[in-house]
């Protein structure tokens, strides 16, 4: 499994979401690998609107360890909004806010 995170980062860093999309779907599937490989996940199908994929992704991730980088939230905010989940939404901006008071993009 570490193989496919790996891979999957790499098509990741090259840009290539549609191509590290399987990989990382493999990558859930350990344990050791599972919340990196859903952030990652997420990320690729919100930078490829797949908006219902990465919140499905981004709640995974956020189950197994609801305080990470507060940027997660912000782009699951992003996502939530997205797809018309407004108030949802709202709170992940809000504990965006809480972590980085000063961000300019989630006061918008």
């Amino acid at each position: 499994m570490f193989a496919q995170l790996g891979k999957a980062d790499k098509l990741y860093e090259q840009n290539r979401y549609f191509k590290a999309i399987p990989y990382y779907v493999n990558a859930t599937k350990k344990q050791t690998t599972k919340q990196k490989a859903n952030l990652k996940l997420a990320d690729c199908y919100r930078k490829v609107n797949e908006y219902e994929k990465a919140e499905s992704a981004y709640r995974s991730a956020l189950s197994t360890d609801p305080n990470i980088d507060p940027q997660v939230n912000y782009d699951f905010a992003s996502v939530l909004k997205a797809n018309g989940k407004y108030d949802e939404a709202l709170e992940q901006y809000t504990i965006y806010l809480k972590q980085k008071p000063n961000a300019e993009s989630a006061k918008k």
